[in-house]
């Protein structure tokens, strides 16, 4: 009640739907719970973010990423489905805000590579458009995770062997086309299930 800053919660679905539901109907969830979105047969949801009002999101599938206004993603209630999120084929793997501090994206695939681009270098769309490279993927990898992140952050890269963790500060710099950097550590076998950003 002290957030003078309007907040909400933005849902994303596998099959590619986005909504931005008001923070203030999941106050009070009752022990078991509430059922917070609709989805077609065989649909799950991909990703949750907290967003603030103003602020940009980036939406992204295996290949692609898509950055649009939070005033551009619908407002609806709990049972319903949303909307189109991005003008792709592949399915949506997740949604991250871009918060006021950050200074880059960093792009994390299932091969073990990362990469950093200035987050200007990621211009902002509109939902439902196609989504931009934001970086140049081998034949066989997709995008795992992207994130909105400053030089105070870390990341913690899990994959099928091990847990790495990679100060932002450590990444260099890159662009859009570049084709990342192996994470250090990750041999050749390992796959990355999934990716964390965290506060140093």
């Amino acid at each position: 009640s002290k957030i003078k800053r309007k907040h909400y919660m933005v849902v994303t679905s596998a099959g590619n739907s986005i909504k931005k539901l008001d923070i203030e109907d999941f106050l009070t969830v009752p022990p078991s719970g509430i059922i917070y979105s609709k989805l077609a047969n065989g649909d799950v949801v991909a990703d949750v973010s907290i967003v603030a009002d103003g602020m940009d999101v980036v939406i992204y599938s295996g290949h692609k990423a898509l950055r649009v206004n939070i005033k551009d993603i619908p407002h609806y209630k709990r049972n319903s489905v949303g909307v189109t999120a991005m003008n792709t084929k592949d399915k949506i793997e997740g949604i991250n805000a871009i918060y006021d501090d950050v200074t880059h994206i960093v792009v994390v695939t299932r091969s073990g590579k990362i990469n950093k681009i200035d987050v200007a270098g990621l211009s902002r769309g509109k939902r439902a458009q196609a989504g931009n490279n934001v970086i140049k993927l081998g034949r066989s990898d997709s995008i795992i995770g992207i994130y909105g992140v400053n030089d105070h952050n870390q990341l913690r890269i899990i994959t099928t062997a091990n847990t790495y963790d990679i100060r932002v500060a450590d990444i260099s710099t890159g662009s859009s086309m570049a084709a990342g950097t192996k994470i250090p550590g990750v041999k050749g076998s390992e796959v990355v299930i999934k990716a964390k950003l965290y506060l140093q």
